[in-house]
């Protein structure tokens, strides 16, 4: 994918008065006496970065302000459930969020949001093998720029309250993307939609200025017959419709792997992933879910 440098946290940790200190290829860390909330500015929209701030600023003195915070969904679960434990938060969803933490953080229950990856990378299965489902326990509301692209690229499909169907979509069209931070398309659907606009009529566009890195799934696309040109290392042309073939492909990170497996779906004859290591990462018994869904899939 690239290089994640862990700079950002390192800064939030300093800004919350903890010494950090490098040592060989560890990082000591020394908490001041006492944490008190402090204003944070992030350098950059990072989700962990943000994540790992506000867990500071629940149990820090008095208020804290955390400004170019990320927003993801995943964010703001974690931010419901500190007010659950017992802070007060301002600003979830948005990129300033405030915490008023406390000096005894008490238990809580709470509900995880579904993933909206998965959500994704199960919504172009449906798509990419002209297939017809229904995709449950999902939230529409985090999909929403993802929906309305597939909607331009002509995917059949209709929303419900906390549910998707696909249904048979045939003659896509070939459209732009740019990856962003939420509320943006995100980086992490990127590889799984690039695999659709393979059977999409026209040139479509790729744009991902997060990362330096995150177009190896297009290399293996093009071993399967993808008529792809990466033009640098942050943007693809993705011209079809091309008919893809089996092959031998690997994965390289999650949602790469995942893309390859929807690609050898759509595909001609027999492919074999590896690394599927990689995938396994974000995704619980992905093979037997595609099986359950008619797939001819099995580990080997």
């Amino acid at each position: 994918m690239g290089l994640r440098p862990i700079t950002t946290h390192l800064e939030a940790f300093e800004d919350f008065g903890i010494k950090v200190e490098e040592r060989g290829r560890f990082y000591c860390f020394e908490a001041p006496k006492k944490l008190r909330g402090k204003r944070i500015v992030l350098k950059e929209f990072s989700v962990t970065a943000t994540e790992n701030a506000m867990m500071l600023a629940a149990v820090a003195e008095g208020k804290t302000k955390i400004e170019i915070a990320a927003a993801e969904p995943q964010v703001q679960d974690l931010g419901r459930f500190l007010e659950k434990m017992g802070t007060r938060t301002k600003g979830l969803g948005t990129h300033t969020i405030e915490i008023e933490g406390r000096k005894q953080l008490r238990g809580g229950t709470f509900k995880i949001s579904p993933d909206p990856i998965e959500a994704v990378t199960f919504f172009i299965a449906f798509a990419i093998s002209k297939g017809r489902g229904k995709i449950k326990n999902v939230n529409p509301d985090h999909l929403t720029i993802f929906l309305r692209k597939m909607k331009e690229v002509g995917v059949n499909f209709k929303v419900k309250r906390r549910e998707i169907l696909i249904k048979k979509s045939e003659n896509l069209r070939a459209t732009k993307i740019q990856t962003l931070p939420y509320p943006g398309f995100p980086t992490d659907f990127q590889p799984m939609t690039s695999v659709l606009l393979t059977q999409a009529q026209g040139k479509s566009l790729i744009h991902e200025p997060l990362y330096e890195n995150r177009f190896q799934h297009l290399h293996e696309l093009k071993k399967m017959g993808a008529d792809i040109e990466i033009t640098d290392p942050h943007r693809a042309l993705i011209f079809g419709k091309t008919e893809l073939f089996g092959n031998k492909i690997n994965s390289t990170d999650i949602r790469s792997g995942a893309a390859l497996v929807l690609a050898a779906l759509a595909a001609k004859g027999e492919s074999i992933v590896e690394g599927i290591e990689q995938i396994e990462r974000g995704y619980e018994n992905f093979d037997e879910k595609l099986r359950k869904l008619g797939a001819k899939i099995e580990r080997v």
